[in-house]
């Protein structure tokens, strides 16, 4: 009798670790993570979001206060949108890009150049399917690196490792695992 108690016990306690691993994520589920951050000097908006054709995006957008070109962006991204988006990181490093590490993350910072020298764009590799990326204007990559650090990139990491994308594909071309091509629907 004491073994089936024990096998049952096991039994459920393996469903419910897997069911709280395997969740389907929405943007609802990433807003939090940015509406908690709030960044000296700077006015975040409001979170928002969207889930829709495999993917699930949520961001917010700080502007400097009185200075309202000075603009850091955040967003999470996960599913097929961060794959496109990893794809284009892969490009190399040049004097525009170059590779480091945050938090224990690899990072890829894209630095603006020609017109805009102090604008670029910085990818967190969260996980396969998920990257944090943040895009700014006006301010050195090196205190858009400094803001970063503000957000917890290890919980954001854990939140969405077992998480389920709701399906979806992007527009034909796009995605890198959909294997359809550009005009594959008539665009």
């Amino acid at each position: 009798m004491l073994k089936k108690i024990s096998l049952g016990c096991f039994a459920l306690l393996i469903s419910v670790v897997w069911v709280t691993q395997s969740f389907a994520l929405t943007h609802k589920d990433l807003i939090p993570f940015l509406s908690r951050v709030n960044l000296s000097g700077y006015v975040g908006d409001e979170p928002n979001g969207f889930t829709a054709m495999g993917t699930v995006t949520a961001s917010r957008e700080y502007l400097k206060k009185g200075k309202q070109d000075l603009r850091f962006a955040a967003t999470i991204m996960c599913g097929n949108a961060a794959k496109v988006n990893k794809s284009i990181s892969r490009s190399g490093t040049n004097k525009h890009v170059y590779h480091t590490k945050v938090k224990g993350f690899r990072v890829t910072v894209m630095k603006g150049g020609g017109d805009c020298t102090s604008c670029g764009a910085i990818m967190v590799h969260l996980d396969k399917k998920a990257i944090f990326l943040v895009n700014y204007e006006h301010i050195s990559d090196k205190e858009a690196l400094s803001l970063l650090r503000h957000f917890d990139l290890k919980a954001i990491s854990q939140k969405v490792k077992g998480a389920k994308i709701p399906a979806g594909i992007m527009m034909p071309g796009f995605s890198p695992d959909t294997g359809e091509s550009e005009g594959a629907l008539g665009y």
